[in-house]
């Protein structure tokens, strides 16, 4: 705000030189004084010459540019405040005028030109006031029009703005509606940002109040401001708030979306699958061998039904959280709620079919055992038939001619590509399942593959077998008919039979390994629940454990006893219903390790039998420690004994469960044959498993270190050798059972039981010949990998201590070149740890993570030691990189302000010595300089303290060196003088305010007082009609209410005594008087007018609550009838079916519309008033409603009319055929 009257308290009769009643001053009035009178007035008048031509040279008023206008209001003030500075200097002129012509010091003419002197400044003054005042005028009036333009487009904008918050109550009823909605609170939101700058502009608005200008024209302005940021504020809030929900919801519902679209998709998928089982289920015979295949498939569809049960709770869960952030009933929510019905009721019909599915194939397989001897039987004759009409086919077909032949090797070239395709594939197939004849390179690399990524390739590969499956039929069918066409012209065809013979192998071999890989994950898989489960039993027994080690220190205290029974008998429970879970794992694990023998799973497996192990052992102390406790104790007597008895039945079953895998089945008596081949069988596995058992013996934890590494490595070197001199002994073993097993001259049980010795044999020799080459692979590397970190440790270690030396440099404290350069080489350093050294200790890390895993080496410490080394390096890096940035930046820092402040020592010195020399009764001038010169000196003083600080920071932990002691006395010397300068100018400050407190005291408090009954006489002057709602008359009477609480009341009183002792003293002045006699009226008026205010501020904040209540009564209303027809529209209950609600709402109709009518009536009322604010407001509040109002009429209208065209509607569907 700025208060313009500069001027009023100058008068224009100052210059009145006809006072009668001046006395003749004594003759010896000092000429110097008149010489000083003329010298300040020539002063004045070069003042105002200047001040003149300023104000003619102004630029004039323009009325189409607010900033302009603006720019030219505030130069325009600057002026006005260098006139308000120079008018005191013109009363004083105008004062020691008068004082010198009623003197005797000068004679009668000087008098005259004295005077005339007097009236010309007077004259000139005028009109130099009138002008500026003029301009001052001009630009109010030019600058409130263009600020009020402004405020207007300000609320039309808002007004449009709240027409378009109101299309964003409802949220879109699909994705793509609430996309939209975004789209166009995106745009919203881009016009408020445009906006912002206008509310800027607005919030720095210029407020002029002056005599021109009434306190109700400033109260209306104020008024409308505070609307408009009001308003301003809702319109922001709920952009912001409808933004971010908004997003929150089209995030969610995309997300939503795209799991019900991929859940959809699975779905579709299944179907159609499931289609095809159903369709093939149909064509298959009963007792056939595809139901098994079947079966198997309908198997793996439940189980991914299973894993998608997740997806589908998921789902749910999501769309409950999006329904929540919704309003109930709303076309959102019934959407959302449509589609996971629809997901509900297909997934539903999915797990029907799948069990009616199951039935099918399970009525298919019943009769098969039945079925399958008699098929055989009678496909025999049937097949000897096929093969004799083949063969006299074949005979019957004449010689072909050439043109034959030549029709012959197109066919064999169109074969042969057919063929090169398949055999590509089928190697890359061979190569993805680790088949591989030569060596043993495609199997490791298989089962160098984690289980997961196995099951995902093996699935992968059985659909694309599955779907070359034909290609392949068609492939060698054609191949054995251009070898029997080749046959007939009597040309070669045995290298095309072998091809076909070997493609025929080879898909043989692909399948029968697909079976046997799928066999091998599926056992892994279910090695790895196992292993799971038992580490989470594992846990739980962990527990156990600690429980025992706390009851050890606790059962020699009686009073703990009852305690720690009742504990045990807990625990005991416990264990006996894990009983069953353990038999089954220990049960599992057996099988398991009989159908897979790998290296890749004994770790795992070993784990399983030591909680086996360990779960036993639990269990066993358990019960020891329950009987101590019960022997310990002779107070409880009826704990259970149920729980320690069945402790041994536990131990029985769990031996009976592990004897029962170890049962052989008993022999009968063998042929001779027989019996010399399991004798040699038998002293190969024994061999191999004194061989497997050396492997086995403490291999990591025996090696530890480099030597005994190499000493291992020589010995598996042997027992390599050792194990592949027994390979002719396995290979006349497999040729001799092959030929027993050719010959078939044993019985079937003999051979199987021949044939499964044999095959374990083989299994045997595999696996302790591959894990003797595991065993020297990796020692190998790992000799090799220890060389190298060895050499990369010594090469680390010495550059560490090369940077030690740098690290432990001492630093140069106050020398900047010397720090730049030792910063600049702390820089390189980081930068080549980061990216060279790190790197390499990494690698380091890496090499010897990988060494320790596999044994326990002793030179494992040097890995330790060199990594606690390279930490304790890298934070002493850090460290002197830090301190040495702080040191440069502070001695950089100390250098500019230690220059800085000497300069303002100097300066200083020379302006103390001049505002200490007083002269005259300018005791305001003077106290003001001193105040400032004393500032600054306070000022320069807290800066400097930052030197102090920072040279403490930099010699924190650091020797004191001769640069940074040079500093400090710099320092010293400064903070000394700018003391002394302080004490100077205090003592002559105290000197000055003795003169002047009293007159300073009362003329503060005055002017205190008078500031406050302005504010209170502008708060009486704001007309109460120009609050727009209650809540703004309620703030209007508790700010007028606070703010009269809130007067201090001795400041008054404090002035009357004062102004008493003056008196008394003969200090006051008849101005003096006055303005405390007009202080005091002044009160009593402004009291009295407060208290008037306030009763008509409750008479109408009343009037005000009780329209904004009926303008929400109405809404309410609204609002639930919309919500009642819409839900009888959904739930077609028509307006016939309920007569008397439809009579009840047309009666609530036109009650509602009495009270719009009423709304409406206020508006006039407030206009008349002359509350437009309030009345705009309630006008645009009405509008909406009634438009709502309106809609809602409609809407009921049709409703009512909308049963009979319903009826015509199902009377004309029944009718029609």
């Amino acid at each position: 705000m700025y208060v313009m009257c500069f001027f009023e308290a100058l008068h224009n009769d100052s210059a009145d030189t006809s006072d009668s009643k001046c006395e003749a001053s004594s003759s010896d009035l000092d000429q110097k004084k008149i010489s000083e009178y003329q010298s300040n007035l020539e002063d004045i008048l070069t003042w105002m010459l200047g001040a003149e031509e300023q104000l003619s040279n102004c630029e004039p008023v323009a009325n189409n540019d607010l900033e302009t206008v603006k720019h030219l209001f505030h130069d325009n003030e600057l002026f006005m405040i260098e006139l308000s500075h120079y008018q005191q200097k013109i009363e004083e002129m105008f004062i020691e005028g008068r004082q010198l012509i009623r003197s005797n010091a000068c004679d009668s003419d000087e008098r005259d030109e004295i005077s005339l002197q007097m009236d010309l400044l007077n004259a000139r003054w005028d009109q130099l006031r009138i002008k500026a005042m003029d301009r001052q005028q001009q630009l109010n009036d030019s600058l409130m029009s263009l600020q009020q333009t402004q405020l207007d487009a300000l609320r039309e904008w808002l007004t449009s703005a709240e027409v378009k918050i109101c299309d964003f109550s409802n949220i879109g009823s699909s994705l793509s509606a609430v996309k939209e909605q975004l789209k166009q609170h995106k745009q919203l939101m881009k016009q408020v940002e445009e906006q912002q700058e206008v509310v800027n502009l607005v919030s720095n608005m210029v407020v002029i109040n002056d005599d021109n200008n009434s306190d109700n024209d400033f109260g209306a302005l104020e008024d409308q401001l505070e609307a408009l940021a009001e308003r301003w504020r809702h319109v922001c809030r709920f952009v912001e708030d409808t933004g971010s929900n908004l997003h929150t919801i089209y995030n969610s519902w995309k997300i939503l979306n795209e799991e019900e679209r991929k859940f959809s998709q699975w779905l579709t998928k299944l179907d159609r699958r499931l289609t095809e089982m159903e369709d093939a289920a149909n064509e298959t015979t009963p007792g056939s061998k595809f139901v098994l295949d079947l079966v198997k498939r309908l198997q793996r569809m439940e189980n991914e039904m299973e894993c998608q049960q997740t997806n589908s709770s998921n789902l749910a869960d999501q769309a409950q959280i999006l329904l929540a952030k919704l309003n109930r009933g709303s076309d959102a929510a019934l959407e959302i709620t449509r589609n996971l019905e629809r997901l509900t009721q297909n997934w539903d019909a999915m797990l029907q079919r799948m069990e009616q599915l199951g039935e099918a194939l399970n009525t298919l397989s019943q009769p098969a055992s039945s079925r399958s001897s008699t098929s055989s039987q009678a496909s025999s004759p049937d097949k000897k038939e096929i093969s004799s009409s083949e063969t006299s086919s074949t005979a019957s077909t004449p010689t072909t001619n050439a043109k034959k032949r030549r029709l012959d090797s197109w066919r064999i070239q169109e074969w042969q590509k057919a063929l090169d395709t398949l055999s590509s594939w089928l190697e890359r197939v061979e190569e993805a399942l680790g088949i591989d004849t030569e060596d043993d390179e495609g199997s490791l690399l298989w089962e160098s593959l984690a289980i997961e990524e196995q099951q995902v390739l093996l699935e992968d590969t059985e659909a694309d077998v599955e779907n070359r499956k034909t290609e392949f039929e068609q492939l060698i069918s054609q191949g054995k008919q251009i070898v029997e066409d080749l046959a007939n012209i009597g040309e070669d065809s045995q290298t095309i039979e072998e091809v076909v013979h070997t493609i025929l192998e080879r898909w043989i071999e692909v399948n029968q390994t697909m079976d046997e890989r799928q066999k091998r994950v599926n056992a892994f898989l279910e090695v790895n629940r196992i292993h799971s489960e038992s580490d989470a039993m594992t846990r739980v027994l962990e527990t156990h454990h600690k429980w025992l080690e706390s009851a050890e220190e606790s059962i020699n205290k009686t009073e703990e006893l009852p305690k720690l029974l009742d504990q045990s008998k807990l625990r005991l429970k416990s264990m006996q219903s894990q009983k069953e879970r353990v038999q089954k794992i220990t049960e599992d694990i057996l099988r398991l390790c009989a159908e897979i023998a790998s290296s890749s799973n004994e770790s795992t497996i070993n784990d399983v039998k030591s909680f086996i192990s360990y779960w036993d052992e639990t269990n066993k102390k358990i019960i020891n420690f329950n009987k101590r406790l019960r022997s310990a104790s002779s107070q409880i007597h009826s704990v259970g004994h149920e729980e320690i008895d069945s402790a041994p039945k536990e131990q029985k079953e769990t031996q009976s469960v592990q004897k029962e895998v170890s049962k052989e089945v008993s022999k009968e008596q063998f042929p001779p044959r027989y019996i010399e081949l399991s004798k040699s069988i038998e002293k190969l596995m024994e061999c191999l498993n004194k061989t497997n058992t050396s492997i086995d013996s403490d291999f990591m934890d025996s090696i530890n270190d480099t030597n005994a590494l190499e000493k291992e490595l020589k010995k598996f070197e042997e027992l390599i050798k050792t194990v592949c001199s027994k390979d002719t002994n396995l290979r006349n073993i497999n040729k001799g059972v092959k030929e027993v097993l050719d010959s078939k001259a044993m019985s079937k049980e003999v051979m199987s039981l021949l044939s499964k010795s044999t095959d374990e044999l083989n299994l045997k020799w595999d696996s302790v010949n591959n894990k003797i080459k595991s065993r020297i692979e990796l020692i190998n590397k790992s000799l090799q990998t220890i060389s190298l970190l060895e050499e990369e440790i010594v090469s680390l270690d010495k550059w560490m201590d090369e940077v030690d030396v740098f690290l432990n440099e001492d630093i140069a404290i106050g020398d900047l070149e010397t720090l730049e350069q030792q910063l600049e080489q702390c820089n390189k350093l980081q930068k080549d740890i980061k990216i060279t050294i790190q790197s390499s200790i990494d690698n380091v890390n890496k090499n010897a993570v990988e060494i320790t895993k596999n044994f326990n080496l002793r030179n494992v410490s040097k890995f330790n030691e060199i990594n606690e080394k390279w930490e304790k390096l890298k934070n002493a890096t850090i460290d002197k990189n830090n301190k040495l940035k702080i040191v440069l930046q502070n001695s950089n820092a100390i250098h500019e302000m230690l220059t800085e402040s000497e300069d303002y020592v100097v300066k200083t010195n020379d302006e103390v010595g001049n505002v200490t020399q007083i002269t005259g009764n300018d005791f305001y001038a003077a106290l003001n300089k001193l105040k400032y010169v004393l500032t600054e000196i306070s000022d320069k003083k807290r800066e400097i303290k930052i030197i102090k600080e920072k040279l403490d920071e930099i010699n924190l932990n650091q020797l004191t060196t001769g640069s940074l002691e040079d500093l400090r006395q710099r320092y010293i010397a400064i903070q000394n003088s700018l003391e002394k300068f302080e004490s100077i100018i205090n003592e002559t400050i105290n000197d000055v305010k003795k003169s002047q407190s009293m007159a300073g005291e009362i003329k503060r408090l005055i002017m205190n007082e008078n500031d406050w009954l302005d504010r209170l006489a502008k708060k009486l002057k704001r007309s109460p009609q120009l609050a727009a709602d209650a809540e703004e008359i309620s703030e209007c009477l508790d700010d007028l209410e606070n703010y009269i609480r809130n007067k201090p009341n001795d400041r008054m009183e404090r002035i009357q005594e004062i102004s008493k002792i003056l008196a008394e003293r003969q200090m006051s002045s008849e101005l003096l008087e006055k303005d405390v006699q007009r202080v005091a009226e002044r009160w009593d008026s402004l009291s009295r007018e407060a208290k008037e205010r306030q009763k008509e501020l409750e008479t109408t904040q009343s009037e005000s609550q009780q329209c904004e209540r009926q303008l929400l009564s109405v809404l309410r209303w609204i609002q639930s009838v919309e919500f009642e027809l819409k839900n009888r529209l959904d739930n077609e209950v028509l307006a016939e079916d309920l007569p008397e609600e439809v009579d009840k709402m047309e009666k609530e109709f036109d009650s509602y519309a009495n009270t719009l009518s009423a709304l409406r009536s206020y508006t006039d009322k407030y206009r008349l008033q002359d509350r437009n604010e309030a009345a705009v407001r309630l006008e645009e509040q009405t509008e909406l409603i009634q438009q709502r109002y309106d809609e809602l009429l409609n809407n009921f209208k049709q409703y009512k009319t909308s049963g009979s065209e319903s009826k015509v509607m199902k009377a004309t569907a029944a009718i029609t055929p």
